[in-house]
């Protein structure tokens, strides 16, 4: 590989011109390999190391998702792009439950965007070329939960199922999260989309931003396409499934969540594949207003079934208090 070249990138598709339109557009700056379908993109990734890997989800054979997923355990390192030109939720889910992709992205795509995006990925791998990605690592403590839901069942799950070495807190606020993850040192939050008339995407957007260790694992009742999206390219969430949910497998859900928030407070550089950008004064201002719609929600109806539980540490009884917790975590108020 030429010196100037920033990594390699492999591109996965049945489609020879999109292929060569991708080729087109990387080879530049890149080293590119093309391979038609999923199995001839697996073949190559067992002859040499990518740093990005790009795949379209419909494929015949092997979906896209379904290749990412294999791509993971055969090239844990790579940073993995899914593209799609429809919105099949069930693809979005697995993306992100098994593949476990960097970036989401919609065609048609914007061409400098995505050259962009390219770049930004493989500059990460880069960063983080001697992370041990396949050395399972021990708990190095008690890890903290967040439980941020209005659903009791949820809520009771954990009481009734207790993991080992792991303190559960929870709320059904949001203005009450912000002040927990302000205060406490938490590794993983399990919450839902919408609480109350509070979106929690920003909060989780901010979250990964701010602490990229914190990993998210979302459960819903129903699942907005635009929201998922967002909580993939901007809240790099962990996990995503849909009410209900067996007890076991949410166990299963946060115990791996908790060992790969150790494995990142192991490994900065890690952590600096799954921050994102930087976000700006609109969702600051927005998640403010999002804030403020909780807190007079947690003022008229306190819920006396989540209190009985553990409650998060602390009380958000004033505005003030609730605007210097957000200034102390996400640095905007």
């Amino acid at each position: 590989m030429s010196q100037e070249k920033q990594g390699r990138v492999l591109c996965v598709d049945d489609e020879p011109a999109l292929l060569r339109s991708l080729q087109w557009l990387l080879e530049k700056e890149f080293e590119v390999t093309i391979a038609l379908g999923g199995e001839e993109g697996l073949r190559e990734i067992g002859e040499q190391d990518f740093d990005v890997i790009i795949s379209d989800q419909r494929m015949p054979g092997m979906t896209g998702a379904e290749f990412l997923s294999q791509a993971k355990v055969l090239s844990p390192r790579a940073m993995r792009i899914l593209l799609t030109g429809y919105t099949d939720m069930d693809t979005l889910l697995s993306s992100v439950n098994e593949g476990e992709i960097w970036r989401f992205v919609q065609k048609p795509w914007n061409r400098a965007e995505l050259s962009r995006l390219v770049e930004t990925a493989a500059k990460l791998v880069k960063e983080g070329e001697l992370v041990d990605f396949e050395t399972p690592l021990e708990n190095a403590g008690e890890s903290k939960v967040l439980v941020l839901s209005h659903d009791p069942d949820i809520h009771r799950t954990f009481k009734e199922h207790p993991v080992d070495n792991i303190r559960v807190m929870h709320t059904d606020n949001l203005a009450q999260a912000v002040h927990v993850v302000a205060n406490e040192r938490i590794g993983v939050i399990v919450s839902e989309v919408t609480i109350g008339m509070a979106d929690v995407t920003g909060f989780i957007s901010l979250l990964k931003q701010k602490q990229p260790e914190i990993m998210s694992v979302v459960v819903a009742d129903e699942t907005d396409l635009q929201q998922l999206i967002k909580l993939i390219n901007d809240g790099q969430v962990y996990r995503y499934t849909k009410k209900p949910v067996q007890a076991s497998y949410l166990k299963h859900l946060v115990n791996s969540a908790v060992s790969k928030h150790w494995q990142l407070i192991a490994e900065p550089a890690a952590r600096a594949r799954l921050a994102t950008a930087e976000a700006g004064e609109t969702l600051a201002r927005t998640m403010m207003q999002e804030l403020g719609l909780s807190f007079a929600e947690s003022m008229a109806y306190p819920s006396q079934d989540i209190q009985d539980l553990q409650p998060a540490t602390g009380q958000v009884k004033t505005t003030d208090k609730l605007r210097h917790a957000f200034k102390k975590f996400f640095g905007h108020g």
